[in-house]
């Protein structure tokens, strides 16, 4: 049987790394923020708009402690997310070009 040391799987971090940020993540946080916090605030408050917010706010917020509480890359995210949801309802609320432009984002910031 083969064994694999704690070197070797060290070695694959960079590259689990990349595979999360780049995939891993915008499809969770896609689906968790967009899919399911977004429409659930905007049926229970009974505005879409407001849901876009607060899931745009919940979503910077999410990223404080991996942007060190920058308030600018905060800030930027804030935007990044109404763009997303934006994008998300205008193709008609599919997640997919959500994904795909979290995948780009966070590929060009890799």
């Amino acid at each position: 049987a083969a064994t694999v040391s704690i070197s070797q799987l060290l070695g694959l971090a960079p590259f689990l790394e990349l595979v999360y940020k780049r995939f891993t993540a915008p499809i969770t946080e896609e689906l968790f923020f967009r899919g399911f916090f977004q429409p659930t605030f905007g049926k229970v408050i009974n505005n879409q708009f407001i849901g876009v917010l607060i899931t745009a706010i919940l979503f910077s917020a999410f990223h404080l402690v991996a942007y060190s509480g920058s308030l600018e890359k905060i800030s930027g995210l804030f935007v990044f997310s109404l763009i997303i949801s934006l994008g998300n309802k205008l193709v008609g609320g599919s997640l997919g070009f959500g994904i795909g432009l979290h995948m780009v984002y966070n590929t060009l910031l890799s």
